[in-house]
């Protein structure tokens, strides 16, 4: 790792560790580390120990800083009164739901201003789609669109809710991560997910983005923060079947690793240390995952694509058709009329031209410059790391 990548890990592990050892904070470069932060959704964590070594921080991007931070804290209290909103509606409604990621794990972090959430994310029953859009709607809710069984909603302008139908994740039969309804996981007495369907939702989506180029290092530091943080803790012995059942257990337990070689502290840490083909491996991912941003980075991700779908004709058709079921997410009809799946192509093929037309341009230009080499090298990596 560079210094600037050591120095974000350094002032990650402060903030989590609640500062402990500010004096190893020497000729910081703030300016780039605030970059980083950005990236990554650090800005909470980057901020805090920024504000109490002032004196190396220059003046005006420490105020760049402070007005993000009152930003967020105000965007915040937002976000938890909107997410009130949604359980009092969906609970009123008879739905049955869980919130997921950050409005849950923010609580385990030292302060909650160091786990600020981008959007949030509701575990649902996929036949309750219809029905949450209708109560959503009641208290303002505008409906942005669907993706992958998705649901995903605009709420007082600038909140964003996605319901996600699919908890869990596997290697599917082409070796790609994909998510999958799993309901028996979720508390409905509580609205909320039993500690091993949490555990696994976390897992594996980061598991889900290393294998598309990501993830960032936020989402190691989550799972740091679950594994020591949280309580109750999960059935780790539960955990560990789903993971294999699902064929990503080597993938898992590679990040979770991770997460402890960066931000741990006690005789795990050291055991990987000390173990060098260990160490060498979780050298090499803590590079690649600061090397990205929150969801990693789009090129590796489109390598990954093309290696998986044996090149970049086989990539290309995968993104268009997608299977059966990705469109019966998106257009329920189709399951009484499914010979109208090729009408269902062409209405997603429309939509995303005109949704996301500069991503989808970007995209065939990346799989078009992409190089045997790169693909290979991607090939390799995801090879070594389980995904």
């Amino acid at each position: 790792m560079n210094s600037i990548k050591k120095d974000l890990i350094k002032i990650i592990r402060l903030a989590v560790h609640e500062k402990s050892g500010l004096s190893s904070l020497k000729d910081v470069d703030w300016a780039e580390i605030w970059k980083r932060a950005q990236r990554n959704h650090l800005e909470g964590i980057v901020y805090d120990v920024a504000k109490t070594c002032s004196s190396s921080v220059p003046k005006a991007l420490l105020e760049v800083m402070q007005r993000k931070h009152y930003e967020m804290v105000a965007r915040d209290a937002k976000q938890i009164r909107c997410l009130e909103q949604i359980e009092e509606t969906l609970s009123r409604s008879g739905i049955p739901y869980a919130p997921q990621k950050g409005s849950i794990l923010r609580y385990d972090y030292p302060r909650t201003n160091l786990r600020f959430m981008s959007d949030l994310d509701i575990c649902v029953r996929p036949e309750d789609r219809a029905l949450i859009r209708d109560a959503i709607e009641t208290i303002g809710g505008v409906f942005r669109g669907t993706e992958s069984g998705d649901e995903q909603f605009l709420i007082q302008g600038t909140i964003g809710v996605e319901f996600h139908g699919r908890l869990l994740y596997r290697k599917g039969s082409d070796g790609a991560i994909e998510n999958y309804p799993c309901w028996e996981l979720v508390d409905s007495a509580k609205n909320r997910l039993t500690e091993e369907g949490f555990a696994l939702n976390l897992i594996g989506h980061a598991v889900y983005d290393l294998s598309k180029g990501g993830p960032g290092v936020r989402y190691i530091l989550d799972l740091w923060v679950y594994c020591h943080r949280h309580t109750p803790q999960p059935d780790w012995n539960v955990v560990d079947e789903w993971l294999k059942k699902d064929g990503i257990y080597e993938a898992a337990h590679n990040l979770l690793d991770l997460s402890e070689y960066l931000f741990g502290t006690g005789a795990e840490r050291e055991t990987l240390l000390a173990d060098s083909s260990r160490h060498a491996l979780m050298t090499e991912m803590a590079d690649y995952i600061l090397d990205g941003g929150l969801h990693g980075d789009t090129r590796r991700g489109v390598a990954a694509q093309v290696a998986r779908s044996g090149g970049k004709s086989g990539a290309a058709a995968k993104q268009f058709f997608r299977n059966r079921k990705d469109y019966e997410n998106r257009y329920p009809w189709l399951k009484k009329a499914p010979f109208l799946l090729p009408v269902a192509w062409g209405m997603r093929a429309c939509k995303s031209l005109k949704n996301h037309g500069g991503v989808i341009r970007k995209w065939r230009k990346d799989v078009r410059s992409l190089s045997k080499e790169e693909v290979r090298v991607q090939k390799d990596r995801m090879k070594r790391w389980g995904v």
